[in-house]
């Protein structure tokens, strides 16, 4: 719109000069000209701001106001006032498009503050941001539940195919493998505020882009001299680019602006396989802390579990899951074996996010051959105090002889762990989470991609409050696990306080669950997605809903977007085939308010694979990775 309007003042500027009618500048006086722009309003959660501009030109002048690029109904007037304000407006961009019949102006946009009284404690503990509006982390929050509470534009009311769909894709150098990431109200060096998405590339790219425009902000290459991409060797018959496969995570209280914090896998011209975590400012993608930081680490009996021989972390052996964790002024990350080259061990490292620096690892060896305690593929989940959990294919069953702090596998199986980072780097307490059934929680060599849900604190009917934390295997099984007391110190003969058979499928292939109003969401291949109501520390142990449709065989990956508590929208991508994104209301799975097949001429249709991520929602957008870039959703004009 932008280009439209500048071409159209060009134009008749050159008509006015040949017609004699212009003023002493060359501007003709009879075009719309804005002499007081709208200004940068702060105001209170619960209150309304008004937005004004003076313009001159021929009558009549025309207005239309924007919020986020799109046109706000009925504000077709020199003022505009907003509805009440909730805190998720806080950061929200607006321009006035002013018209006569001679031609077009916009104004300047300028950005809309709300204040409130209240933090989210949770997530300014974890993530140094208590912004609604932002999406820092991999399935949005540090507990992974994939809720994003910031969303005031979309609702299950006004989603449909005749005004959402498609607006188009944001092309990058690769595939994208990593969850989209947005930070709104990012100061740019050039003085102005956008929302900014950032996407990570599997050549090796960090990409910022105006979540407004689309256009690029900046983008930086982690590639080393002489370096490329590593690849992903005998893992598929045909090897693909493997640079950046593991989200990012954004502390915006680091550096001059913020800092995104990035691990990045390449190979020297001899083929010497390097892995380096990176921190770059957000508003400019420049080097930070005087990074990159090559990561290494030693292990021995110090801080090795099941393993007492010293072991040197070998970057062409491991590779980084999921998404990367920020606690406590650290970053963390988890690492499994690439293509079963590490015989199922696995690695945890935390570096300083101040520094880059090494800040402790913890090296797990298998207990009893393979599939033991290989990570599973969603990495990292943490809590508000700190600690860290995560699924491991490994039954952790007693302490090792003479040590009070170091719990050590027994035999293969699976688990259920959980890490201090309080003093170091620990394994703390875990929970072998199948007594019954006919596996467990983590069906082992099949269940690669589910993670751990840390549900927030939740209280219940005799006023109780539970810490507790939810999976969902892809062989029919739901857990609920009490954070507290997993089993490892003996104190709780029944470690798992619920365990679920038979309510879904038993198929093998499942994402990270989410979590809205009490209400606990599984999207499982072969299976509809089902929805669980959390009621007295218990699930329902039946669906209180679920999907009409049944999904493909790679399942779902699933997220929540609300207005705090209201307007719950569950969105789904699956990767199966050409990709499908889908939306349901939240409160009830039986009610689809749209999908990608359902506009004629494959109006929607996405222009490469879809990547097995979560969406990201925010700013009335969907982000969707794909093998192209990243493909985004909106409200049509």
């Amino acid at each position: 719109m932008r280009i439209r309007a500048v071409a159209g003042w060009a134009l008749v500027t050159t008509l006015c000069v040949f017609a004699g009618a212009c003023n002493r500048n060359g501007i003709d006086p009879n075009l719309p000209a804005i002499t007081v722009q709208p200004v940068n309003t702060t105001a209170a959660a619960g209150s309304t701001a008004t937005f004004t501009v003076t313009a001159t030109g021929q009558a009549p002048l025309a207005y239309q106001w924007f919020a986020f690029a799109q046109p706000i109904k009925g504000a077709t007037s020199s003022s505009y006032t907003t509805k009440t304000l909730a805190p998720s407006d806080n950061n929200s961009f607006y321009f006035v498009l002013v018209t006569n019949s001679l031609g077009s102006i916009e104004s300047n946009e300028v950005l809309l503050t709300v204040t409130t009284t209240t933090t989210s404690t949770a997530s300014a503990n974890t993530l140094g941001n208590a912004n609604p509006a932002d999406v820092l982390t991999q399935h949005n929050d540090a507990g992974r539940t994939g809720l994003h509470s910031g969303e005031t534009l979309l609702t299950p009311s006004n989603l449909n195919v005749t005004k959402f769909g498609k607006l188009g894709t944001l092309i990058t150098d690769g595939e994208v493998d990593t969850q989209p990431l947005y930070a709104s109200g990012v100061t740019l060096p050039s003085g102005g505020i956008r929302n900014v998405l950032y996407a990570a590339s599997e050549h090796g790219s960090v990409y910022a882009f105006d979540a407004t425009s689309g256009a690029v902000i900046w983008q930086s290459g982690l590639l080393g001299a002489n370096e490329q991409p590593t690849d992903s060797g005998t893992c598929t018959s045909t090897p693909q680019e493997r640079g950046i496969t593991a989200t990012p995570v954004i502390d915006r209280t680091r550096g001059p602006h913020g800092a995104i914090y990035v691990i990045a896998n390449t190979k020297d011209s001899a083929g010497t396989v390097i892995q380096r975590v990176h921190a770059l400012d957000i508003a400019t993608g420049s080097e930070l802390f005087s990074g990159p930081m090559l990561i290494q680490a030693s292990a021995n009996a110090g801080n090795s579990v099941n393993s007492s021989a010293s072991q040197n972390f070998d970057a062409a052996r491991y590779q980084p899951l999921a998404g990367l964790q920020l606690v406590n002024g650290k970053v963390f990350a988890a690492f499994g074996p690439n293509c079963g080259a590490a015989a199922d061990s696995s690695w945890i490292m935390s570096f300083d996010a101040a520094s880059l620096g090494p800040a402790g690892s913890l090296y797990l060896a298998p207990a009893a051959g393979p599939n033991a305690p290989g990570f599973t593929a969603a990495g990292l989940s943490a809590d508000s105090a700190g600690d860290l959990y995560i699924f491991g294919q490994a039954t952790y069953a007693s302490h090792a002889p003479g040590s009070a702090n170091v719990l050590v596998p027994a035999s293969a199986g699976n688990a259920f762990l959980k890490f201090s980072t309080q003093n170091g780097l620990a394994l703390t307490d875990y929970s072998k989470t199948s007594t019954s059934g006919p596996a467990s929680v983590i069906n082992s060599g099949t269940q690669t991609s589910s993670g751990a849900l840390v549900v927030p604190d939740f209280t219940d009917d005799a006023g109780r409050v539970w810490h507790l934390a939810l999976g969902a295997g892809g062989d029919g099984s739901i857990s609920v696990l009490n954070r507290d007391v997993l089993g490892a110190s003996g104190l709780q003969p029944t470690p798992i306080l619920q365990v679920i058979w038979g309510q879904t499928a038993q198929s093998g292939v499942t994402g990270t669950m989410a979590y809205f109003g009490s209400t606990a969401f599984s999207a499982i291949s072969g299976d509809p997605i089902k929805a669980f109501a959390l009621n007295d520390a218990r699930l329902s142990t039946a669906p209180v809903s679920q999907s009409a449709n049944t999904l493909g065989a790679s399942g779902a990956q699933i997220s929540v977007s609300a207005n705090a508590s209201t307007g719950g929208v569950l969105w789904a991508v699956e990767s199966t085939g050409p990709g499908i994104l889908r939306a349901y209301d939240a409160t009830d799975l039986s009610h689809a308010v749209y999908d990608t097949t359902q506009a004629a001429n494959s109006r929607d249709a996405f222009a490469s694979a879809v990547s097995a991520v979560p969406p990201t929602v925010a700013g009335g957008r969907v982000y969707v990775a794909t093998k192209g870039g990243i493909a985004v959703f909106g409200q049509l004009k």
